[in-house]
């Protein structure tokens, strides 16, 4: 039987005690069971499979873009292939440039299929961009 030191040192002890032993306070116990979250704003997805637990996904992530570009400028680059629900241009918040990606949602998930299939390794305002589901 294992000793109570080799018992608060593994870890599947549910004691609220770290791996050196010490106590955890209630919040740090809840904290170290906790998915690690992500900063996305879009989101915890981080399955690099572009697989939503079967379902397809409506948004996609773009990079490569142009610091000069603008939201409008994707807007109307993107909406050739289906309805924008929403697109978000990550700007720097000092400059107000933009930091060369944005997120772009579609209504439905073909619509984003398709722009992805249409624009991904293309060229746009003088720039390779590459397109992405999220």
């Amino acid at each position: 039987m294992a000793s109570n030191e080799e018992r608060d040192r593994s870890p599947n002890n549910n004691n609220n005690t770290n791996n050196n032993g010490d106590r955890l306070s209630p919040r740090d116990a809840r904290r170290s069971v906790s998915p690690k979250r992500s900063n996305s704003p879009l989101g915890n997805n981080n399955n690099n499979n572009n697989n939503d637990g079967g379902r397809e996904t409506q948004t996609l992530y773009v990079a490569g873009l142009s610091i000069s570009i603008n939201e409008r400028d994707v807007e109307d680059k993107f909406a050739k292939y289906g309805k924008i629900v929403s697109c978000r241009l990550m700007k720097d918040p000092r400059s107000g440039e933009s930091r060369g990606i944005a997120f772009i949602r579609f209504d439905t998930p073909a619509e984003a299929s398709e722009a992805l299939r249409h624009l991904d390794r293309t060229e746009f305002d003088g720039q390779q961009i590459s397109v992405e589901k999220v």
